[in-house]
């Protein structure tokens, strides 16, 4: 229309016998034209720009969707993200290209095992243009989607059990700085109930939740979440050597100090001595560690701040034993900060059987530091991790989690004594 009313207008000119106007405009007309093209084709790689951010946007989030279900191939997240570019009008062509990262390879996310990038790369054809010899222009386009992370500080491994997590009675719970969590899809998964009282940053679960007790969360519960995987999976039961002791005993007003080492039958504490446990790795081959009365447990000697004791419970045959603390007795045991089993202070051999009962029963006596992981265990516990400053830490994982009485529960110090944590994927946000 434009250059129909040009033309229209040079002829009234040439009409009007004006010369020197008309070898002007004549003159004029091709650039005129030539800038119109231009601004129409601009127009159009401007629109396909945004169309085609739009659409590495779509990918980064349906990525980062599948990443925070537990995804973790690029093959895989790059599948969902092509669809979903797809669905928003990106043409799927060998001139084209859709990369995924994850983690991001630049940028301020770059790195983060919990974000993922996609790259977009296509063509835009030229229409005037190309009068000029601009046959088409490569658009580029990128997105970074990160799931916002957390932290657990309880979480029962069972994929189906309902009460995996059950907190109910006259409990109070105490954890405003750590999630519960757990992987069951029991639509009872989470409960609690009576006249319990909770106070935590969230709750988490493939499940449901049944809350009918006093819960005050600091963040939303999650629900439909994806399973969280197991810090400790690969954790491994050292070989056992030769006997140390056997059915270790300390009863009656009697004080003791052992060492690490092999102790095959467990340890029993009863009556209302002290046993020092000098720091290191205790072996409990086909045993128990059991206590009960109102005797204490220390660490004899742990006087740096890496020093710590961990059990190990497994079996070279038979029965791989369990936990039982109950009673008044005063117990309070850190992991150590160093070495292969750094951060954990309770490890059951994967291969116990499954459900088999552990009882951490000992109230506000009984401070625990570090990991407790028990991966096949029905965990009751019932404690506190008031330690002085550089050892306030508790993790509990079993394949069920039961908790009773008053217990407190914080990370604040978990990472500076090497705990893994129980890590949480949750909203997403698209960084850039």
């Amino acid at each position: 229309m434009i250059l129909k009313r040009l033309a229209a207008k040079m002829r009234s000119l040439i009409a009007a016998e004006r010369g020197g106007v008309v070898v002007l405009v004549a003159l004029a007309v091709p650039t005129i034209a030539g800038s119109l093209a231009l601004a129409s084709d601009l127009g159009y790689w401007y629109a396909t720009k945004r169309q085609t951010q739009q659409q590495a946007d779509s990918a980064a989030y349906g990525a980062a969707r599948l990443m925070r279900e537990g995804a973790v191939s690029n093959v895989t997240l790059r599948s969902v993200a092509l669809k979903d570019a797809v669905r928003n009008g990106y043409p799927d062509l060998a001139a084209n290209s859709l990369t995924v990262n994850r983690p991001p390879t630049s940028g301020t996310q770059a790195g983060n095992v919990n974000a993922v990038e996609v790259m977009i790369v296509r063509q835009a054809e030229s229409f005037f243009a190309r009068i000029f010899g601009i046959m088409s222009v490569t658009i580029h386009a990128r997105a970074v989607v990160s799931a916002a992370s957390g932290e657990a500080c309880v979480l029962a491994l069972s994929t189906s059990k309902s009460r995996a997590l059950n907190i109910t009675g006259s409990t109070t719970i105490d954890a405003p700085t750590c999630a519960l969590a757990t992987n069951s899809s029991a639509a009872d998964s989470i409960v609690v109930g009576g006249s319990s009282s909770l106070i935590a940053k969230s709750l988490s679960t493939v499940g449901g939740i049944s809350l009918t007790g006093n819960t005050t969360l600091n963040e939303p519960a999650v629900t439909k979440a994806a399973p969280i995987t197991d810090p400790y999976a690969g954790l491994v039961v050292p070989p056992v050597g030769a006997c140390s002791a056997t059915n270790f005993k300390l009863g009656g007003p009697s004080d003791s100090t052992i060492n690490p080492g092999v102790y095959c039958g467990g340890i029993s504490m009863s009556g209302s001595g002290t046993l020092y446990l000098n720091k290191g790795t205790y072996i409990l081959n086909r045993g128990d560690f059991s206590m009960t009365g109102s005797g204490r447990i220390r660490c004899g000697n742990c006087t740096s701040p890496t020093d710590g004791v961990t059990i190990i419970l497994t079996a070279t045959s038979g029965k791989v034993g369990s936990v039982s603390i109950a009673g008044s007795g005063d117990v309070e045991l850190a992991a150590p900060g160093t070495g292969p089993y750094e951060g954990v202070v309770f490890f059951q051999d994967p291969a116990a059987s499954a459900g088999n009962d552990a009882k951490f029963n000992g109230g506000s006596n009984m401070k625990l530091s570090g990991a407790i992981y028990l991966p096949s265990a029905d965990i009751s516990y019932t404690g506190s991790n008031t330690f002085a400053p550089g050892k306030d830490c508790v993790e509990i994982i079993g394949l069920t989690v039961e908790m009773n009485g008053n217990s407190g529960l914080h990370l604040s110090d978990c990472k500076a004594m090497g705990t893994k944590g129980i890590e949480l994927l949750r909203g997403l946000t698209l960084r850039e």
